[in-house]
C-alpha cells in the first residue's frame, strides 16, 4: 500500500512539474 502511495505521489509531482514547466516556456510545447 505504501509503495502505491508513494508511486501516486510522484506521478503527481511528475505532472505538476509538466504543467508548471509548459506555463512557463510555451514555445517549447
Amino acid at each position: 500500500m505504501e509503495k502505491a502511495l508513494k508511486g501516486l505521489l510522484l506521478l503527481l509531482f511528475l505532472i505538476d512539474s509538466t504543467a508548471y514547466y509548459e506555463e512557463q516556456k510555451p514555445g517549447l510545447g
